[in-house]
């Protein structure tokens, strides 16, 4: 059962991303052992890029995806911000939660 496991993690595609955080506001985590991503208009990209890649037969030409990631990034924007103000209103645990992964 356990080779199982590993074998799922080892074939698992992980990517934490940082929403009002940087990788220095969770040091000593074992998340920092992925690859991070921040809400950042070039590490969204990066990301996608990463999804695409895995997408095989059906992922998208290199320039189909910029183009479409382009036109669709205002209201990625927006939504990130959303995100990021009710992360604003819910500063005092995200900080405690930020604390407790850091003493992990």
């Amino acid at each position: 059962m356990n080779h199982d496991i590993n074998l799922n993690i080892e074939q698992s595609k992980v990517c934490p991303f940082l929403v009002d955080l940087k990788p220095s506001d969770i040091q000593n985590s074992p998340i920092l052992q992925f690859q991070m991503a921040s809400a950042t208009k070039d590490d969204v990209f990066k990301l996608f890029k990463s999804i695409n890649s895995n997408l095989e037969d059906s992922k998208l030409h290199e320039d189909v995806l910029s183009t479409t990631f382009d036109t669709f990034w205002p209201k990625i924007e927006e939504a990130l911000k959303e995100v990021s103000s009710v992360a604003e209103a819910s500063a005092p645990a995200a900080k405690k939660a930020a604390k407790i992964l850091r003493h992990q």
